[in-house]
């Protein structure tokens, strides 16, 4: 990505930004990575973001969908599903459909477009995604932890 790219990308998202009170480059960017836009051309700049941010809270969908119905997941969901405590099931389930809340307004905005109820959406999801990925970043520490435990506690009693 060209620097002049990302600067242009920058200066028309400033535009917006302004006119519909939106969050600032940086923090969208540090995010959802919304700088890799700069390497295609943005006629409609806030649809773009808005797909790039659905791409993300999907990403995090097919992971906690995994985790709450491990049935045809690849084992390793299976073993971390079943290290779960009940608080993170609920958390997990809590943030799970909060993220399919937002998704399904992404659709319905993937079907008609309009500038303002991007912006809106955009502002919403990001305000959201605040309070959504410290509970995401606890569940996963969890399940780090347990997996960590139950791999130590099976190595103790295989060679002990």
């Amino acid at each position: 990505m060209a620097q002049d790219e990302l600067a242009k990308l920058k200066k028309d998202y400033e535009k917006l930004r302004k006119k519909y009170k939106l969050p600032k480059f940086q923090e969208l960017n540090e995010d959802f990575g919304i700088e890799r836009l700069a390497d295609y051309e943005n006629v409609l700049l806030l649809k773009n973001i808005r797909k790039t941010i659905s791409e993300k809270m999907i990403d995090c969908l097919r992971f906690l969908e995994l985790l709450l119905h491990p049935m045809n997941a690849p084992l390793f969901f299976l073993a971390l599903a079943k290290g779960m405590s009940q608080a993170d099931k609920k958390k997990a389930q809590h943030v799970y459909e909060r993220l399919l809340s937002l998704d399904l307004e992404a659709f319905m905005l993937e079907l008609v477009y309009n500038e303002k109820a991007e912006a809106e959406f955009i502002k919403k999801s990001f305000d959201e995604w605040q309070k959504l990925k410290q509970d995401l970043y606890e569940l996963v520490a969890n399940l780090r932890n347990s997996w960590n435990k139950e791999t130590t506690d099976k190595e103790k009693s295989y060679y002990g």
